[in-house]
């Protein structure tokens, strides 16, 4: 088995702590510096300097949440790939593909299908 996502964009059979405490990772992860640093320590400590990970050993794939402190949103794992994060105007956004069946509160509701118009 392999981990593929946007993060790892290559098929990965193991991660490894330069992976993990990589710019591109961390960068999009939001880690300080310090905390790149003490993930360093703490990852040598725990699992040993040149251990690899395999991705079934550190990523729970029974459970796919999104958190931000106002919001939880749980989604099927199977279906996570309905879930983006873009940035429209300046501002973070996270978006979920909603093709059919929306409910809010058990209210079945209806999305328009009107795109802004273009000048």
């Amino acid at each position: 088995m392999f981990f593929k996502n946007k993060v790892f964009p290559k098929a990965v059979s193991t991660i490894s702590k330069s992976s993990l405490s990589s710019p591109k990772f961390t960068s999009e992860s939001g880690v300080s510096e310090k905390g790149i640093a003490k993930f360093s320590v703490d990852y040598d400590e725990v699992f040993g300097m040149d251990a690899q990970l395999h991705p079934k050993n550190i990523i729970n794939n029974k459970r796919f949440e999104v958190k931000t402190p106002d919001v939880t949103i749980t989604v099927n794992p199977e279906c996570s790939d309905l879930i983006e994060t873009r940035v429209i105007g300046g501002v973070k956004y996270i978006l979920i593909c909603a093709d059919e069946n929306v409910e809010v509160n058990g209210v079945n509701i209806h999305i328009e299908d009107k795109e802004p118009a273009t000048v």
